[in-house]
């Protein structure tokens, strides 16, 4: 029987781990000759196995636990539990240091590496997003060229990757993440009063929370009488982004803008159906699943315009673009919708 061994420890949250669930999903009901191992950080995903599919999890790896995983670790633990892959698969965006006569494939979705956005260093908020588009790469280069296949989410991103790191195009592979069909029938509402505008995302500075904050401000103190019948829905705490937290206070939007925290993706559907209109202006994406998951409901979608989300908005209706900075549209686009 023919071993696939699959690398992805570094999924803990957000986009990674929802990938890697959707990956353990199809392979759970995959009929072929595959013994699968997967090597993960969270054990809360050994209700994935089967007879056929191993789930081996380790510690959670830093920054330099992880270079000593991909490079020396990995091929130690594979000797030692004398496990020999006939395909090694990544699924956090680089290749591994093993055997160059196992073919490995790497499913990159880290669209700041490869971004033309320029961050700043000396600023704390940005230094992260620094070190992935200045530092990152290198480690995605450095076993690109035993990587027989590059798989990617979209087009943008394929154009962008081959532009990046010069790469031969004949061995990347477009596979867009299938998104299983949403029954509606069977979700809850959610009770509301007011107008809903709904944005499930985490605090960071891309996904651009603050031109969402400015817009309700400004529009609220033009037209003070709607506060009494719109919210806006944020999927974190307070405290989470103290820049966030005093903007929301600056524009006086503590009884308009909910914060309420991270969701299960089962809670999160219900606030999609309980919403009149989802808003989306993250400029740096590698998909935008809500923008995919939004459209199973029919919902109204302010998104910005970006690459990312054109594509896969490209067949719905129900979808405005706006520029990420465009302050007065965003405001008169909520406007608009609220008393249509």
């Amino acid at each position: 029987m023919k071993i696939i061994v699959v690398n992805n420890p570094a999924a803990k949250n957000g986009g990674a781990l929802t990938i890697l669930k959707e990956f353990l999903g199809k392979i759970y009901s995959l009929k072929c000759n595959r013994k699968f191992y997967i090597i993960v950080s969270l054990e809360e995903l050994k209700k994935y196995e089967t007879d056929k599919v191993k789930i081996i999890v380790i510690e959670k790896q830093g920054f330099k636990d992880r270079i000593l995983w991909d490079n020396l670790r990995l091929k130690k633990f594979l000797k030692n539990k004398n496990i020999m892959p006939s395909l090694l698969i990544s699924l956090q965006n680089t290749g591994v240091n093993i055997d160059k006569k196992i073919p490995q494939f790497i499913y990159f979705h880290q669209s700041l590496s490869i971004t033309n956005l320029k961050w700043n260093l000396f600023h704390k908020e940005e230094r992260i997003y620094w070190m992935y588009k200045n530092i990152y790469p290198f480690f995605i280069r450095q076993y690109l060229k035993k990587a027989n296949k590059i798989i990617v989410q979209t087009e943008w991103v394929k154009k962008a990757f081959l532009e990046k790191f010069n790469y031969s195009e004949k061995n990347m592979v477009l596979m867009k993440p299938s998104i299983n069909r949403i029954d509606i029938a069977n979700i809850n509402m959610i009770d509301k009063q007011k107008y809903r505008i709904f944005y499930p995302a985490s605090p960071f500075m891309y996904k651009n929370h603050k031109i969402v904050i400015k817009a309700l401000g400004d529009l609220l103190q033009e037209r003070n009488e709607l506060s009494e019948k719109i919210e806006c829905i944020f999927t974190f705490l307070k405290g989470e982004n103290k820049e966030l937290d005093e903007l929301i206070k600056k524009y006086n939007l503590e009884n308009i803008i909910k914060l309420i925290g991270k969701v299960n993706y089962e809670k999160v559907l219900e606030w999609y159906k309980s919403s009149d209109l989802l808003v989306f202006p993250s400029y740096l994406e590698t998909f935008g699943l809500p923008l995919i998951e939004a459209q199973d409901f029919n919902l109204k979608i302010l998104s910005v315009d970006e690459k990312y989300a054109r594509e896969v908005t490209e067949s719905y209706k129900n979808v405005e673009y706006i520029n990420k900075n465009d302050l007065d549209k965003w405001k008169n686009q909520i406007l608009k919708n609220l008393i249509d």
